[in-house]
């Protein structure tokens, strides 16, 4: 939740319980549906917000997570290559393109290329593991494919969860502003004769400036003449 926001939760949260502590000595309908709208907004902008903070801290784990996997897939397709590298020209001519690693390290690019690893390498098996890789390289490389796939769709579902709970905040806030606007109307007609609640309403239900102006300093007395 923004700092606005948090504002308009705190103001939405005073205001309910201003309701609580002084209801108003002849009940109003409007006002009375009006609070119960404003303690809803209230209820709906904390269940966004815990939504919001769930979903950043799994977008930002499935970030970590598949950076992590990412590397790991990228070191198996490192090995494959060098070997193929070092492999005779003559005897194998095409195989260095075969397992060429890609030249920028996109989640995209690099799942294509170790697709593409998988497909050429499942022909040639033994060609690898004669040279030191273990027999089921191609599963773990499939593997690694599958779980860096799977760390993306937590990474959106995370993104996903984030953007939504940012927006129901929004749309929760937007309606509990309409509601304490017009309740403002109604509780200072009944109050109107009534200062000291009047006062404790318009405390409630004020939503506090971001940065409030600083106080100016006075400026220095000037220094007598001759000093």
């Amino acid at each position: 939740m923004n700092n606005l926001n948090q504002r308009i939760y705190a103001a939405f949260d005073c205001s309910v319980q201003y309701s609580i502590d002084n209801p108003l000595a002849t009940p109003i309908a409007r006002a009375t549906a009006l609070f119960a709208e404003l303690a809803t907004a209230k209820t709906a902008m904390l269940a966004h917000s815990g939504a919001q903070a769930t979903g950043s801290t799994t977008f930002h784990g499935g970030v970590d997570e598949r950076q992590l996997l990412l590397t790991e897939l990228l070191d198996d397709m490192r090995a494959i290559a060098k070997i193929a590298r070092g492999l005779d020209k003559a005897a194998f001519p095409t195989i260095r393109e075969e397992f060429r690693l890609p030249n920028s390290y996109g989640v995209a690019r690099v799942l294509a290329t170790a697709r593409a690893f998988v497909a050429h390498a499942t022909a040639q098996v033994a060609l690898f593991t004669e040279r030191g890789l273990p027999a089921t390289f191609v599963t773990d490389l499939n593997n690694r494919i599958t779980a860096v796939e799977a760390s993306a769709q937590g990474r959106n579902t995370g993104l996903l969860s984030q953007v939504g709970g940012t927006a129901g905040i929004d749309v929760a806030a937007r309606r509990g502003l309409a509601a304490l606007r017009e309740l403002d109307g109604i509780m200072s007609a009944a109050l109107k004769d009534n200062e000291v609640l009047l006062a404790a309403w318009n405390v409630a239900k004020h939503i506090e400036r971001r940065n409030p102006a600083p106080t100016p300093e006075p400026a220095p007395a000037p220094s007598p003449s001759g000093s």
